[in-house]
């Protein structure tokens, strides 16, 4: 599997891509904003979670970062979430 934010202009998408399938994930805030986010959940060690103003929350678990949006919620793995931010 294959993890990726696509940036759309003012907004972006997380992509998840393996052989069979692709799966869009498209948020209100730039690319920019939500790699901050990443950063800023994976940095704190202590916090369960942290919300952009306007934006989507992420939730510390235990496998990884979940995105929580009105809309729904999508699943980083650790080992994607890294990479993602660098």
């Amino acid at each position: 599997m294959q993890i990726i934010i696509e940036e759309q202009g003012d907004r972006c998408a997380i992509i998840a891509a393996d052989l069979a399938t692709t799966t869009t994930f498209p948020l209100n805030i730039p690319g920019d904003a939500l790699r901050q986010g990443l950063r800023t959940i994976l940095a704190a060690h202590e916090a369960k979670d942290y919300t952009i103003p306007d934006g989507p929350s992420f939730v510390r678990q235990p496998d990884g970062i979940t995105v929580v949006t009105v809309a729904g919620r999508f699943a980083i793995p650790y080992a994607h979430a890294f990479p993602l931010v660098l």
